[in-house]
């Protein structure tokens, strides 16, 4: 199961940051409140650290990018098994639609004479 980083609250009237450096890359093994990303606003810097251990899957936001609070910036899977796994699962395919074959005509009950 991946872990969604989220950018915190860093300040009563901050409503957006700016992703100033990521310390680590996609496939990096990270412990609990090992730092991650410094994300920037217009009063501080502040280092990210990670909320668990695991493996860094995925890193959605890029040095420089405008984050809203809350939003997602990266993801973080339990092992690195589990990262091979989950990149090398197929993308689902689209659903087919429905064939219209001709029903068949209901069955009759047995005629008794």
């Amino acid at each position: 199961m991946a872990i969604e980083i989220r950018v915190p609250p860093v300040g009563e009237s901050i409503k957006e940051v700016q992703i100033g450096r990521w310390l680590k890359k996609p496939g990096d093994k990270v412990v609990r409140d090992e730092n991650l990303v410094e994300i920037e606003t217009d009063k501080a810097s502040v280092e990210l650290p990670s909320p668990a251990a695991g493996v860094i899957g995925s890193i959605v936001k890029r040095d420089g990018d405008l984050v809203a609070v809350g939003d997602v910036i990266a993801t973080i899977v339990e092992s690195a098994k589990r990262l091979q796994r989950q990149q090398a699962r197929p993308q689902a395919r689209p659903r087919r639609p429905p064939r219209n074959r001709p029903r068949p005509p209901p069955r009759q009950p047995p005629r008794f004479q």
